[in-house]
């Protein structure tokens, strides 16, 4: 082993699944329920154009969600709701208990919370004049 480290910037397709792997053989010596499985969910238009989704992850029986988004179109007539729901059932369906995810002020936090997510978290001037906040919601 070497005595020391050098630290840089890379887009080297397999690195982030290397530090993925170390943090999970770290995980699963401390719990028995693990692994981090990604999920992509597409929301699409008739013509199969994807006018937005969800990214994340489950692991730990939690559902971490690091993207939902709709274009702006296709909001207000429910399709965000149906898109949280097929979350929520793609949680459940990997027994997750609960989902977990952040919102900036600008983007959506009453949706969630109107969707009974709870905010456990919150960091001001996050983006400056804005904040972040960290909601879950536990099945």
């Amino acid at each position: 082993m070497s005595t020391s480290l050098d630290f840089e910037l890379t887009e080297a397709p397999d690195t982030a699944a290397q530090i993925i792997a170390l943090l999970a053989a770290h995980n699963d010596r401390h719990t028995t329920i693990s692994g981090r499985v990604p999920f992509q969910i597409a929301a699409t238009d008739d013509a199969g154009h994807v006018p937005g989704g969800a990214l994340g992850w489950t692991i730990h029986r939690r559902c971490y969600v690091d993207i939902l988004v709709l274009d702006e179109a296709w909001r207000g007539d429910g399709n965000g709701a149906r898109l949280l729901a097929a979350v929520e059932a793609l949680a459940r369906s990997r027994e997750c208990i609960g989902v977990h995810l952040s919102s900036y002020s600008f983007q959506a936090p009453a949706f969630y919370e109107r969707h009974g997510y709870t905010v456990f978290g919150r960091i001001d001037d996050l983006p400056p004049g804005n904040y972040n906040t960290w909601l879950v919601k536990r099945f």
